[in-house]
């Protein structure tokens, strides 16, 4: 799907503004609650950055409440990418 997104599929790049706003919906839950300043992604998904990042971003306003008089917090991706997921677990077993 990602290389069809980059090839400029229209098809896919559709499927991905669609799972670009529920992944903003859900995020959106998350800060209307939390109130971040940022929001990170890691985890297989950000291998795909350039492709599923804009939409997030452009989709998450829509649904955070009191936007545009309050900030929407910056989506980026994880430093540790696909594998943050992982490093984290192991971290919190080290503690744990």
């Amino acid at each position: 799907m990602v290389a069809r997104v980059r090839a400029g599929d229209a098809a896919a790049l559709a499927a991905v503004d669609d799972w670009a706003d529920a992944v903003a919906r859900g995020l959106a839950m998350l800060v209307n609650v939390s109130d971040p300043q940022r929001s990170v992604i890691g985890g297989g998904v950000s291998e795909a950055a350039d492709v599923v990042l804009e939409p997030i971003r452009r989709a998450l306003p829509t649904y955070c409440y009191g936007w545009p008089a309050r900030d929407v917090p910056d989506v980026v991706v994880a430093s540790l990418g696909e594998r943050a997921g992982a490093r984290g677990a192991a971290l919190l077993a080290r503690i744990v």
